[in-house]
């Protein structure tokens, strides 16, 4: 009985375990059959971001978009080279400004404006290299140096050019006299590569001396050692000059060179101006109302002839002032160098002569029509009774 038992365990025992090794088998097909394989992915690659590029403008498109809807006198011209771009723009009411590229846009270059030459005068601009220096400069164009009348006029005009990269204007040495920044009927002579315009003709004597500027035209070439441009010698050809056919508006500020007239023919000139005019009152506004009003300035400003009349009889009257004070100053210096008696003594009069005698015989050494003027000097300094 027993053994019948434990053979029925055994055989139950075996049952059991291959009954648990079939369902190990099932579980293991079922598994196997359910399994999902992943496919290997690659690995995200990161992607940069979108940078946004802009084109870059140009100095002439830039400078088309900036002058659009400006009212110019002359189409807008870059003048470029190894010191940058740079334009010159003439506006409608005639100022100016100048313009430097800095890479990305026009931005206003003060060069030239520490000094206001010419006003609210310009009327147009020409570029050309007149310097010689392979640099583009600006060629100007102004009205005459006395400025607009009724009758068509002459133009004048004045150089703003760049020398060692620094833009300014530019001064003409003339054989009047002096250095100006303008001069009459001046214009580029694109043949010859020079600048012509007009240069004083200094053949005047005070015997037809009329208060007139005389000039003819000259070849000035720009001299780098002087910064100036000097007269060339040559011919220079024979060429309309530009003409103000009408104006609607007067210029209410004088040229530069006017004033610089005033200075000259009051100033340096004064004696022939005093011989031309016979100008016996030495007040200097007298002087300066009478070469003025018999000289060839006139300037046609509508209704308000002052305006512009004022600042250059000014100009003559201060001109005139110092130098009749000269005058003065050397008088009263002679009469004050050595006592009354040694006075007398070298002017030939006995020792006793009286002070009023003496300072008459000073006056000779000067002009006739400074013989009170000297008097009243020489009494003032004289030393001793």
């Amino acid at each position: 009985m027993i053994g019948f038992l434990t053979v029925a365990a055994v055989t139950a025992g075996l049952y059991l375990l291959g009954e648990n090794e079939a369902r190990k088998s099932e579980l293991k097909e079922s598994t196997s059959e359910t399994t999902v394989t992943t496919p290997n992915r690659p690995a995200p690659v990161m992607q940069a971001a979108k940078t946004r590029t802009t084109t870059p403008v140009s100095p002439q498109d830039s400078l088309t978009a900036m002058v659009k809807g400006m009212k110019l006198k002359s189409p807008p011209t870059i003048s470029d080279s190894t010191c940058g771009q740079f334009t010159f723009l003439v506006k409608s009411d005639g100022s100016y400004q100048f313009y430097k590229w800095n890479g990305t846009q026009w931005t206003v270059d003060k060069s030239g404006q520490g000094t206001s030459l010419f006003g609210n005068n310009f009327m147009k601009v020409q570029m050309a290299d007149a310097t010689g220096d392979t640099v583009n400069d600006f060629i100007i164009t102004l009205p005459t140096w006395d400025l607009l009348k009724s009758d068509p006029k002459p133009l004048s005009g004045a150089v703003f050019a760049s020398i060692d990269c620094k833009w300014d204007w530019r001064t003409f040495k003339t054989t009047y006299g002096g250095s100006y920044y303008q001069l009459d009927n001046l214009f580029w002579d694109s043949s010859s590569k020079k600048i012509v315009a007009g240069d004083e003709v200094t053949n005047m004597d005070a015997a037809d001396y009329d208060g007139n500027r005389r000039t003819q035209q000259r070849f000035f070439v720009f001299n780098a050692k002087a910064k100036k441009f000097l007269l060339s010698p040559g011919t220079p050809p024979k060429k309309p000059t530009p003409q103000i056919t009408s104006t609607t508006e007067p210029l209410l500020k004088p040229p530069a060179v006017a004033l610089e007239e005033a200075n000259y023919q009051c100033g340096t000139k004064l004696f022939d101006v005093l011989d031309a005019y016979n100008i016996r009152n030495l007040d200097p506004q007298n002087i300066a109302k009478t070469w003025f009003n018999n000289s060839d300035y006139k300037f046609r400003v509508g209704k308000t002839p002052i305006e512009i009349s004022k600042p250059i009889t000014n100009a003559c009257a201060t001109a005139a002032k110092s130098k009749i004070s000269q005058v003065t100053e050397t008088a009263e210096n002679s009469c004050s160098f050595v006592s009354r008696k040694e006075l007398a003594r070298a002017y030939g009069l006995p020792t006793s002569s009286s002070r009023n005698k003496i300072a008459a015989a000073v006056a000779k050494d000067f002009l006739p029509r400074f013989k009170s003027l000297v008097i009243a000097a020489c009494l003032r300094k004289m030393q001793g009774p």
